[in-house]
């Protein structure tokens, strides 16, 4: 299964093809798929999700103690973090 090596490859995991988390995984995947096939177009939005999303501000605030967080982190490179490489190039 090409998307189950991928997810694996990404978070850097490593299972043989008979293995019991790789099994669950399929199973997982097999799930979503069968998922994407519901059709929901016609399905209304409870309303109590569309209150709580109305009721909801975006609020830009400015943190102060930039410092404090610098001091917490072992690398950085001027203002950004340094961090290990997660995504291989392809």
């Amino acid at each position: 299964m090409k998307d189950l090596n991928k997810i694996f490859e990404l978070a850097n995991l490593e299972a043989s093809s008979d293995s019991e988390i790789k099994k669950d995984f399929e199973k997982i995947v097999k799930w979503i798929d069968k998922l994407k096939e519901v059709k929901t177009e016609d399905i209304e939005t409870p309303e109590v999700f569309s209150r709580i999303m109305l009721l909801r501000e975006d609020n830009v605030l400015k943190f102060e103690n930039i410092k404090g967080i610098y001091s917490n982190i072992p690398e950085r490179d001027n203002n950004f973090f340094v961090v290990p490489q997660v995504v291989k190039n392809e």
